[in-house]
């Protein structure tokens, strides 16, 4: 009877011991994808983000015709707000952005972390919170296929708020990639 409970609480001490949380493990953010910049982006502010569609005009003989590139303007108002805009187009060709739009992922830990973006929820803007990743998705001319269906995406993520000597907010510094 005795080696009865000793072996049933040896057992019962092995599966408990197994449920034990382990807090020191930090986790595992993924490094910065090829092609990260940054930056710092002032309230009131503008950077503009071009020459990620970068590419070649073809004719319907598959000739090169000439370059051209399409981007956007993200502001930031006073309220804390990331805008998109003026879709810029440029090079030997002026192409414009038919569609874009910004979506807020939400809290992740760094520019590597967005690996997906979302289905639906894009608009002209999205309040900049510190540590969210956001996406921009941008539709151009494809001049390869002639038709307006190219789908770009873009990462952004906000490292932190820029604070004045008194503590008021200046602006955010981010980090961005694309397209992704």
């Amino acid at each position: 009877m005795q080696l009865k409970l000793l072996v049933s609480t040896a057992a019962l001490f092995l599966v408990l011991s197994g449920c034990t949380k382990k807090t020191d493990e930090t986790p595992v953010i993924p490094p910065d994808p090829s092609g990260t910049l940054s930056g710092n982006l002032g309230i009131s502010g503008n950077l503009v983000l071009t020459n990620f569609n970068a590419g070649l005009i073809r004719d319907f003989m598959g000739n090169v015709t000439g370059v051209y590139s399409v981007g956007f303007s993200l502001n930031l108002d006073g309220s804390l707000n990331l805008n998109i805009a003026n879709p810029l187009g440029g090079g030997a060709v002026n192409l414009p952005v038919y569609d874009i739009g910004l979506a807020r992922v939400g809290a992740v830990g760094g520019l590597g972390s967005i690996t997906t973006y979302p289905a639906s929820g894009y608009s002209f803007f999205s309040s900049a919170t510190e540590k969210n990743g956001y996406v921009i998705k941008m539709t151009d001319y494809d001049p390869i296929t002639f038709r307006l269906d190219r789908v770009r995406r873009f990462r952004i993520y906000i490292e932190s708020y820029q604070m004045s000597t008194a503590g008021g907010i200046l602006g955010v510094r981010l980090k961005y990639q694309g397209p992704f």
